[in-house]
């Protein structure tokens, strides 16, 4: 993890929640002076209020006592005047609750806080103890929230719909000035550096970069391309920070910073991937202290969003890559115009604010056009494999005995297991595939949701589903095979397409998509089209049948892999970076070749 610099980010320019408490502080003190009646105690959340500032002591045992007892006697009222009174004060009441039972649960997580109630002094003084105290109730709050919104949808119940929104409304409302302070603060603190003297020389070695992504854990090309950007990064001394939000991280990065998110609910029309809701107010907080010289956004979800908040708020570059096509996905999943319309226009709005977008293929250049990204902000880079991890040596000659492949032609599919991969189309050119031999065993090695769906549709066949597997596992099956076939029209590179090509294993793709776009037509395989399967059976059959033509597209596709280092291509994306932070020291790094789009 980089240096955490959140001593000298507050000796620069203050404290963001110094700033947050002190308009707390100024409110709550004219509330309490001006706006409430002369003999008037307020109810219990404003009397905590009052105490965090300094209006009121700590109460006495007794005084406890009497709360307690009062608060009691409020409630049981309450139950026994319920089925003959109007509605209450709806949201507010629940957010008044909801604050009230995390106060008293977080407070005595906050031994700062209650050392200052002790000595009699204001806890809002206690500043970093006091952002992490509001911070937790908001995490509370908003599970209270959740699960609030939740009850009134599944009993229908507008009136509790209405008050969870207007109270989710005023919780923002009151976290308001927190993400005011953290902007404001940031606001001229490019002028301050010089005067302070803190102005620092920014290159290759000293840029600090935030990466936000919703995806690191997921077995997809996403997660992998970061992952290795992340090791590559750590290798050589490169000041790169994954932002992420995830209930379980899978991976576990020196330089991740993961968040647990405030709710994490299944994503609609796909059920095996999770929509998490980031808490902002943390995530803003930490790029505060961090103080990062250029945002990257991988993907467009909550992650990317609150990436994209932490550019504004610290006002550097945005720079992103355009991984997924997601107006194809949608559409393949949803089937709806509507949808993918709607899709289209947030993708044009999210890539519209970057300084520049990185295309992992060529073909994807032009859906970033279609999108509104001027050619001169579009970046083409080549992808690299870690040929350390995969190349022909990881051949394993048991490997299928242990997993149970007796069949001695193996067609392997590595990746998600979902509709928007084209696998349907592979269901179907396997049955007809068996028409012709019996001799191919389908190998397919991932999880999805279309997973259950496909073995249904393959009863009967030697289909065979291994799961994740990792690395080390892969290389192996890549290497042990004799096709991989992976007809996605979707994906705008294709990872495993590279792996596989490293291991000496010819690859068989659409001509829909970026994969063709890593592979050389008839020579490391074969490029098919996409929608038509007997196509594919044709393709498959006369490779199985011809031994050397097939060895020798393997060897083509090993050694020219050898060429797509992966440090080279880190690197080269490093600079784009450096280039746009500093450009004056982007130029010596120009000189060295760079591996850039085709070959």
């Amino acid at each position: 993890m980089p240096e955490d610099r959140s001593d000298t980010t507050r000796r620069e320019a203050g404290s963001s929640a110094k700033l947050a408490h002190t308009f707390y502080s100024v409110a709550v003190r004219y509330y309490g002076r001006h706006l409430l009646a002369p003999a008037g105690t307020g109810n219990t959340a404003t009397t905590l209020l009052q105490m965090l500032v300094g209006e009121r002591s700590k109460p006495t045992r007794r005084a406890i006592a009497g709360m307690v007892v009062k608060s009691k006697w409020r409630k049981l009222k309450r139950r026994l005047a319920a089925p003959f009174a109007a509605p209450g004060d709806g949201g507010t009441s629940v957010l008044r609750t909801l604050f009230l039972g995390s106060f008293r649960k977080r407070l005595g997580e906050r031994p700062g806080l209650r050392a200052a109630l002790d000595k009699g002094l204001p806890p809002l003084g206690e500043h970093d103890e006091m952002m992490q105290l509001a911070m937790d109730i908001n995490r509370d709050v908003t599970e209270g929230l959740a699960g609030a919104f939740g009850a009134a949808i599944d009993n229908a119940k507008f009136n509790g719909l209405f008050d969870a929104i207007s109270a989710v409304l005023a919780q923002q409302f009151v976290l308001a000035p927190y993400y005011f302070a953290v902007f404001h603060q940031n606001k001229e603190r490019h002028l301050l550096r010089p005067i302070t003297g803190t102005t620092r020389k920014i290159d290759a070695s000293t840029l600090r970069v935030g990466l936000f992504t919703d995806t690191l854990d997921d077995i997809n090309g996403v997660g992998r391309f970061i992952r290795d950007m992340g090791a590559q990064a750590e290798r050589g001394g490169r000041n790169l920070t994954i932002h992420t939000c995830s209930t379980h991280p899978r991976f576990e990065l020196p330089n991740r910073k993961n968040f647990s998110p405030l709710l994490a609910r299944e994503m609609p029309y796909y059920k095996d991937l999770t929509l998490t809701i980031p808490p902002i107010l943390e995530v803003l907080e930490w790029a505060d202290r961090k103080q990062f010289d250029a945002v990257h956004l991988s993907t467009p979800g909550p992650m990317g969003l609150c990436g994209w908040l932490v550019a504004r708020m610290l006002r550097v570059p945005v720079l992103g890559t355009y991984h997924t096509d997601f107006p194809k996905y949608v559409e393949h999943l949803t089937r709806d115009h509507r949808m993918v319309r709607g899709t289209v226009g947030y993708m044009k709005w999210f890539y519209s604010h970057m300084a520049a977008v990185f295309s992992r293929s060529a073909e994807y250049r032009f859906s970033l056009g279609d999108l509104g990204v001027a050619e001169e902000r579009i970046l083409g880079i080549q992808p690299g494999v870690d040929t350390s991890k995969f190349n022909p040596s990881k051949a394993d000659g048991g490997i299928w005995s242990r997993h149970g492949v007796r069949e001695p032609r193996r067609l392997l599919y590595c990746g998600r297991v979902s509709v928007e991969k084209n696998l349907p189309m592979l269901v179907e050119v396997f049955h007809k595939l068996r028409t012709r031999r019996q001799d191919v065993a389908l190998v397919m090695v991932g999880d999805g949701p279309y997973l259950a769906e496909m073995k249904q549709a393959l009863t009967g066949t030697p289909a065979y589903f291994l799961g994740y597997r990792d690395d080390a596992e892969l290389a192996p099956l890549y290497a042990g095979s004799d096709l991989l076939a992976f007809p996605s029209t979707t994906d705008t590179l294709g990872q495993v397409v590279l792996e596989a090509q490293a291991c000496g294993l010819p690859v068989l793709v659409s001509d829909e998509g970026g994969p063709q776009g890593q592979m050389e037509n008839e020579v490391t395989g074969l490029v098919l089209p996409g929608r038509d399967a007997s196509k594919w059976v044709n393709a498959i059959d006369r490779l199985f049948n011809d031994e050397a033509l097939r060895a020798g597209m393997g060897r083509s596709a090993a050694a020219r892999l050898q060429r797509r280092d992966l440090g080279k291509t880190f690197e080269a994306f490093w600079a784009e970076h450096v280039k746009l932070v500093a450009p004056a020291e982007a130029e010596a790094l120009a000189e060295a070749p760079t591996p850039w789009m085709g070959e």
